[in-house]
């Protein structure tokens, strides 16, 4: 039976080739010969230490080509294959030498039995074991058969690993072959091989393309064949050269193949056998670009000297690459002034803040590091004979395809001029704002629309709006609300008047109150006729005004107080001539009536911002114009001395007091016998507008007594008791009480005074 297995095992060998086919039969033959239903062969893997499950029959999916075994020194593979003798193990179970893998025990094996398989000359290769899944007497006999397998499966194993690896290297000689002709046929450019008698020996794709013939019509002819004409031109001279000497050439030339004329590179390179390997690369389109780039550098430079400016295209390293005439005149060596600094110490630069500029900061640094300087830095030159120029340079960089900055563009344009008349306007600016600032009128500046633009420190001053707080329609906060309609409707007439004018009412934020202002604006016009914007000013006028109010309330007192001194001269003239006896009397009491009635109007008339005239002034002045036999014995007043009038009640409260003189003297306690007159006057403190405030008023009491009254006459009537009921409370806020008795006149004036006065006490 084990004859029969090793003879089916030998036919079986020489009609298989496959390795893993002959091993499985073989673990099935020796199974079934030895009478187990398990067995395997095992290939040494010395790199790992290891023992792969190579082949076998009887064992679960997972074991066969998958499993491996340790070749530690306490398994039994590992003795094998160390000794070179066969292992019995006929049950497991009692087995202390060797350590077993646990795929065996999961399978159930109890026996086992291997031998060592041995390539010629020794080698070990591998195991041939059989398992049994119940103890056996495994023998001499059993080892015998399977050594003679062993040394069966050895030279058969190394026949099919050479005849594997020979395949191996021709498959992979021919792999490579056809690698290198994909390589050859994928090359973007022609290639070639000649022979040492130029044979064209390879010929790829891209060749073949570019000569418009298959390679098959190529090969194996002669180079001069193929291409006539080039033997005895420059291209057949360079090849020969390359051939004969066996160096590298390389030549552009010109030529005329099926497909059209081509300008081509050709590199040669000699190879070990003496041949040449030729590459062509079309550069038809390269030379097209270049001509067209010749062409357009010769525009750009047309272009370049054209610009008024100095303009240069600098590489990394700083040399211009491209420059007009005018960068070559300013900057002969070529160089970029921010990139050499030390040759061109003459050059100078302030950064935003006017400091000097450090070498990492000038425009070409910059932009060498990527940065668009634009419009560019100011640049101060001096040349050899001190001459100072302004320069502004402009700086762009340049980049390559993968956005690597490779130099830069820069444009260097001659400013001075300009920066003269900055200068000038500057200093134009600087005494237009110094004017603007020293005039008392509040100044501003509008868009056609009538939005503002720009309001004067006097405004900011005086309304307490911020600049930014005034612009567009925000400075109508600063005006009286009662005035902004006014405003507007004066914006809304000012473009077709051509002229802005109206009167309203500001805020004095300092005084608390608003005040008159005049505001005047013209527009300024662009050259073609269109308001560019308005220039306006806000005069005070609100003294002015007051002054003309004041003016017309004068005006009307001086007609009524003409009057009133016409009837009271009248009436002085009459009384003195029918006291005086001749007319030298009647001459002197007059003029001195006459001075008294001067000396009240010059009391009237001291009005300056520092003087106040007391009452007392006013009323002695007043009774004093009187002659002293009419007021001897009739006048008694009483009250302190010194009470300051306001300037602004002088000269009614004055009008008020002739008034009630005048009628007394005419009708009243001066102008009879026996009727007297007392005239009282007190300070009193009463409330203000506010809780708790309170300022001083001056009360007047007029009190005549004794007086006879006649039917028919019109005592403190018409314009004098108007003048005190109606003028005093309106114009002065005054409270008065007029009241006509039947012995004379009782009138009560509470006027407002100055805050300032001295109160020492009067009478008689």
């Amino acid at each position: 039976m084990r004859q029969r297995a090793l003879a089916d095992f030998g036919d079986f060998v020489l009609e298989h080739d496959d390795l893993d086919a002959i091993l499985t039969e073989g673990c099935r033959l020796i199974s079934k010969a030895l009478g187990t239903d398990l067995a395997k062969v095992i290939e040494i893997e010395a790199e790992t230490g290891t023992g792969l499950v190579r082949a076998g029959i009887g064992w679960n999916e997972g074991i066969v080509g998958k499993e491996r075994v340790s070749l530690a020194e306490q398994s039994s593979e590992a003795f094998a294959v160390k000794t070179a003798k066969p292992v019995i193990c006929n049950d497991i179970s009692d087995e202390t030498r060797f350590h077993f893998p646990k795929f065996l025990r999961a399978h159930g094996v109890v026996a086992l039995i291997n031998v060592p398989i041995f390539l010629p000359g020794r080698t070990p290769w591998g195991i041939l074991q059989v398992d049994a899944r119940r103890p056996r007497d495994f023998d001499g006999d059993d080892i015998d058969f399977l050594k003679t397998y062993a040394m069966t499966l050895g030279p058969v194993i190394d026949r099919l690993r050479v005849v594997a690896e020979r395949d191996d290297i021709r498959k992979e000689v021919l792999q490579r072959d056809e690698r290198l002709h994909h390589i050859i046929d994928a090359m973007g450019e022609g290639f070639g091989v000649l022979a040492p008698d130029f044979t064209i020996l390879e010929h790829n794709r891209e060749a073949a393309r570019m000569d418009g013939r298959l390679r098959e019509e190529i090969v194996g002819r002669s180079h001069w064949e193929a291409y006539p004409g080039t033997e005895d031109a420059e291209v057949g001279r360079v090849l020969k050269q390359a051939m004969a000497e066996q160096t590298p050439a390389t030549l552009e030339h010109f030529i005329t193949l099926p497909t059209g004329s081509l300008w081509l590179e050709m590199r040669a390179y000699p190879v070990d056998n003496g041949c040449l390997a030729v590459f062509w690369r079309d550069v038809t389109q390269r030379r097209a670009a270049i001509d067209a780039l010749r062409e357009s550098e010769a525009r750009l430079i047309a272009t370049f000297e054209s610009v008024p400016a100095a303009i240069a295209a600098i590489d990394r390293s700083g040399k211009a690459v491209l420059a007009n005439q005018r960068y070559l005149r300013l900057i002969p060596s070529g160089m970029l002034p921010s990139r050499d600094l030390e040759a061109f110490a003459r050059w100078r630069g302030w950064d935003d803040e006017g400091r000097p500029l450090k070498p990492e900061e000038y425009p070409g640094a910059r932009a060498l590091r990527g940065e668009i300087v634009l419009p560019g830095q100011e640049l101060l030159h001096t040349d050899e004979n001190g001459v100072e120029t302004w320069f502004r340079v402009a700086n762009v960089p340049t980049r390559d395809a993968q956005g690597d900055v490779t130099g830069l563009v820069t444009v260097i344009t001659d400013i001075s001029e300009s920066k003269a008349v900055e200068a000038a306007l500057r200093a134009s600016e600087g005494r237009l704002q110094t004017l603007i600032e020293g005039i008392p009128q509040l100044v501003w500046r509008a868009a056609p629309d009538g939005s503002w633009t720009w309001a004067s420190p006097q405004w900011e001053k005086f309304t307490g709006l911020p600049r930014e707080a005034s612009r567009g329609d925000s400075w109508l906060a600063a005006l009286h609300p009662d005035d902004r309609g006014a405003a507007r409707q004066a914006w809304a007439e000012a473009t077709a008047t051509q002229r802005l004018a109206f009167d309203c009412r500001v805020h004095d934020v300092a005084a608390g109150e608003y005040r008159w202002f005049q505001t005047r604006a013209l527009p300024v016009h662009h050259a073609g006729g269109t308001i560019r914007e308005w220039l306006g000013t806000c005069t005070d006028v609100h003294d002015l005004r007051q002054l003309q109010e004041r003016q017309r309330v004068l005006v009307g007192e001086l007609q009524h107080r003409t009057r009133n001194l016409i009837g009271v001269i009248n009436a002085m003239c009459d009384r003195t001539a029918r006291s005086s006896r001749d007319f030298d009397e009647f001459r002197a009491k007059y003029r001195d009536r006459l001075d008294a009635m001067a000396r009240v109007q010059g009391l009237l008339s001291r009005l300056s911002p520092d003087d106040r005239i007391t009452f007392d002034e006013l009323i002695e002045t007043e009774l004093a114009a009187l002659d002293g036999d009419e007021t001897a014995g009739k006048v008694t007043m009483t009250g302190p001395r010194g009470v300051r009038l306001r300037s602004s009640t002088v000269q009614t409260l004055a009008m008020a007091l002739h008034e009630l003189t005048t009628n007394a003297l005419k009708h009243g306690a001066l102008g009879q016998d026996g009727a007297r007159l007392e005239v009282d006057w007190a300070l009193e403190q009463q409330a203000k507008g506010k809780p708790g405030e309170k300022e001083p008023w001056l009360r007047i009491a007029w009190r005549e007594t004794g007086v006879r009254m006649q039917d028919g006459e019109s005592k403190g009537s018409g314009q004098g008791r108007e003048l005190i009921e109606k003028s005093l409370p309106f114009q002065l806020g005054a409270r008065t009480a007029y009241e006509l008795g039947p012995d004379g006149v009782d009138c009560t004036i509470w006027i407002p005074v100055s805050k300032q006065h001295e109160a020492t006490g009067v009478g008689g």
